[in-house]
This record gives C-alpha cells, sequence and structure tokens, in this order.
C-alpha cells in the first residue's frame, strides 16, 4: 500500500539524518498527512494514527472534545508523561 501520494512522493527531496525514515513531505498537516490533496478522513485513512500535530493541535483538540463541565478519565487535558509511558507500555493501570 502506498505511503503517500505520487504527487508528495515526486516532491519529497529532503529525509532527516537522525530518522531516515521519516521523509519531508511540505504540505503536510493532520488533515492532509501525505501532503496538499490527500485526505485524513477517507475510507483509507481515517482508522490510521493521527500524525503531523503539533503540540498546540493536541491541546486545542483536547478542548474541543472535552469541554468546560465534559466527562471523562483526563478531560479537557493531555497526559502526563507518566500517564503517557504508562499508556505506551500498555501495561495495566494498577501496576507500576
Amino acid at each position: 500500500e502506498p505511503q503517500m501520494t505520487a504527487q508528495a512522493a515526486a516532491e519529497a527531496t529532503q529525509k532527516v539524518e537522525v530518522a531516515p525514515w521519516w521523509i519531508a513531505v511540505n504540505g503536510a498537516t493532520w488533515r492532509q498527512p501525505h501532503g496538499p490533496g490527500s485526505d485524513a478522513l477517507t475510507d483509507e485513512l481515517r482508522h490510521h494514527p493521527v500524525v503531523h500535530v503539533s503540540w498546540n493541535d493536541a491541546v486545542a483538540y483536547c478542548a474541543w472534545a472535552y469541554p468546560a463541565g465534559g466527562g471523562g478519565v483526563g478531560a479537557g487535558r493531555l497526559p502526563t508523561e507518566a500517564e503517557w509511558e504508562l499508556a505506551a507500555r500498555g501495561a495495566p493501570a494498577d501496576t507500576e
């Protein structure tokens, strides 16, 4: 399965030395992850994890998804570093 549109592949000219698997794509955003002309909400991409998200994007999403007074664990905020590490390990919440 192609990882980016043909146009984005043709325009990709930079690679990141410390992460050679990552290629800079001009115009890529969370909504257009393969660059202009792509769409994160297509059937092909809608179940993929979001990419190209800044800290400001994430904070804005939290405020939108969990407005003031909304419920849920951690509603309206990003996880702490400890919460993130625990989730990344996949450990049950009651273990260290």
